[in-house]
């Protein structure tokens, strides 16, 4: 995309270049809109930040084929993951982890669903594709009633139908939020249009108690060959009371745009968050789109979050990173900002519950993926 010739972005006292854009594309406080442009929506702090040339696809399609993804042995996963029942408070503010970027979360007399994905694989096909190394901490049938459900996008490892189809059929009146343009994915496998509500950035509505916010962040979308970049992408702020949560979906960290800041300012402080960590190798191919741990601690930071989650590993191979990489860089890059593995930003194992300003064990619970070669 060319022709557009920059412009500046105020912000907090400072200033912010955009190398191509439009002043259209921020608002007057200089938070960024959902911008459709030319049929796709765009990254409107770095346009293009996020696509691949031809050139660069077929250099990491090619590496990925003739030295795949690192191998995920049987016995040695179920020795570094060691799982635990789910024990969710019956009153506490907590968070349970199930895997990948789905996670329950209790907030007051709320129930929030992220990123529902239950499925073997990750892909449009039940025989090919990602297929996950660790099962979910808990399954479809054991859930307890769910307020609402968020996606963050519709890529295969967020967005599963057949798990959404079986959530609906046992428990109807689920309520979902989706990023714009999204809706459609949802009505036809069969939930009701009146369930799902479609947002834009800094868009809000309110259900069961809860305020639920769509924010940005730093991705792509693709279902399919001819549709990238056809929906929208985001994250998601959830508002209980007093209590805030904040679910990072998948997202790459602007270098040179304060986004988790704004977030930060405007919806924070957070009392737990959830931030990506893995699938963040090859950094020359997946940095625009996938934070690594180095990232993810300056995210926590930057909304300013009490408690962090550590999201989007353990589950898929779905890149060059081995299974183990990301917890060990998010313990060391933790100790060099003085937080904690067990409290500041954990993670947990599957199935694990954490409640809100609770601490965990990870560096026993993990300690034989931590000193994995």
């Amino acid at each position: 995309m060319s022709g557009f010739a920059g412009t500046t972005v105020e912000y907090a006292g400072t200033s912010y270049e955009i190398p191509k854009g439009s002043p259209s594309w921020f608002t007057s406080e200089g938070l960024p809109k959902s911008i459709f442009l030319n049929k796709k929506f765009i990254v409107p702090w770095d346009l293009g930040i996020c696509d691949k040339t031809r050139a660069e696809g077929f250099k990491f399609m090619k590496k990925r084929l003739t030295r795949p993804s690192p191998a995920c042995p049987k016995a040695q996963v179920s020795s570094m993951f060691p799982r635990t029942p789910p024990s969710i408070p019956a009153s506490a503010s907590s968070s349970t982890w199930i895997s990948h970027a789905t996670v329950l979360v209790k907030m007051g007399g709320t129930t929030i669903l992220t990123d529902p994905v239950f499925s073997p694989r990750c892909s449009p096909f039940t025989f090919a594709g990602p297929k996950r190394y660790t099962e979910p901490g808990m399954s479809i049938d054991s859930l307890p009633p769910i307020d609402i459900v968020v996606i963050s996008h519709d890529h295969y490892d967020h967005l599963d139908t057949a798990s959404l189809k079986k959530i609906h059929a046992l428990q109807p009146k689920i309520r979902y939020f989706v990023p714009m343009k999204t809706k459609s994915v949802l009505t036809k496998i069969g939930i009701p249009p009146a369930n799902v509500s479609e947002l834009s950035w800094w868009d809000e509505r309110e259900h069961a108690g809860a305020r639920i916010v769509c924010t940005p962040c730093q991705h792509w979308c693709c279902r399919a060959p001819w549709d990238r970049n056809s929906r929208l992408w985001a994250s998601w702020v959830v508002i209980v009371g007093e209590e805030r949560f904040f679910f990072g979906g998948d997202t790459g960290r602007p270098e040179r745009f304060p986004l988790f800041q704004q977030i930060g300012d405007k919806f924070g402080p957070f009392d737990h968050a959830a931030i990506p960590i893995g699938a963040f190798e090859p950094r020359w191919f997946m940095a625009p789109a996938h934070c690594d741990p180095q990232s993810a601690v300056r995210i926590h930071k930057e909304i300013r979050s009490r408690q962090s989650l550590a999201i989007h590993w353990g589950t898929f191979p779905l890149a060059d990173d081995p299974f183990y990489k990301a917890p060990q860089e998010l313990r060391v890059a933790l100790a060099e900002e003085g937080l904690s593995f067990d409290s500041d930003f954990a993670c947990l194992r599957h199935g694990e519950t954490l409640a809100f300003g609770g601490a965990t064990e990870a560096a026993r619970n993990f300690d034989e993926l931590l000193n994995a070669p």
